[in-house]
């Protein structure tokens, strides 16, 4: 989706704004899955997407969004809303930062 919206050069804070407000633990599970294409280096943390090479700038944005501290405590809070294990264990791997 997030792709989608930069290659068709959609409002991309305006899509984050809504992903950050949205209810948990759906939105937290997204967050939890996507955060394990953040590519963390010493110069620059950005999502790794062979849709987003042409576009850095977006890449960036969406890797600094899901690499804010506050993403964190909320996957925490999501994996106790959760019964199944299995996202459970996306949630659970999630917390651990490049």
């Amino acid at each position: 989706m997030l792709t989608l919206v930069v290659t068709a050069h959609g409002d991309l804070e305006r899509v984050l704004k809504v992903w950050d407000g949205a209810e948990d633990p759906a939105a937290a599970i997204h967050m939890a899955v996507l955060r394990s294409d953040v590519i963390y280096q010493a110069s620059r943390t950005f999502f790794h997407s062979a849709y987003l090479e042409e576009h850095r700038d977006a890449a960036d944005r969406i890797g600094a969004f899901l690499a804010r501290p506050e993403i964190t405590p909320r996957i925490e809070t999501a994996f106790f809303k959760v019964e199944d294990p299995r996202l459970r264990q996306v949630l659970s791997d999630a917390t651990y930062l490049g």
